[in-house]
């Protein structure tokens, strides 16, 4: 990321609700689409900070869609529980969103 924005000579720095929107991702690219995305989110920040808004729009994803700064138990609880819907509400597999609920709850205990 700093590369993207010693470019645009400025310090750029994430959000809380960027990094969640980031770690959310699937990342079918791997380390490509990643950078790709960090390039984009530079180029639409205005300021120093990148938003959830920004990396949403760069990964071309309705930002009402990727889990906040509350997570995936918000999204399952709007869903009942249901885990496919949720995964269908938030635009990935059930794969992932298992594998984001796994993580959680290792980032919790």
């Amino acid at each position: 990321m700093s590369e993207f924005a010693s470019r645009e000579r400025r310090t750029v720095t994430l959000s809380d609700g960027a990094r969640a929107a980031l770690n959310f991702h699937g990342w079918p690219g791997n380390v490509r689409e990643l950078r790709n995305v960090l390039e984009v989110c530079v180029a639409l920040s205005d300021d120093a900070v990148i938003t959830r808004d920004h990396v949403c729009a760069a990964l071309r994803r309705d930002v009402a869609h990727t889990p906040d700064e509350q997570g995936l138990e918000a999204a399952l609880r709007r869903n009942r529980w249901h885990r496919g819907r949720t995964a269908q509400h938030l635009g990935v597999s059930r794969t992932t969103l298992w594998r984001r609920m796994k993580a959680e709850e290792r980032e919790s205990s």
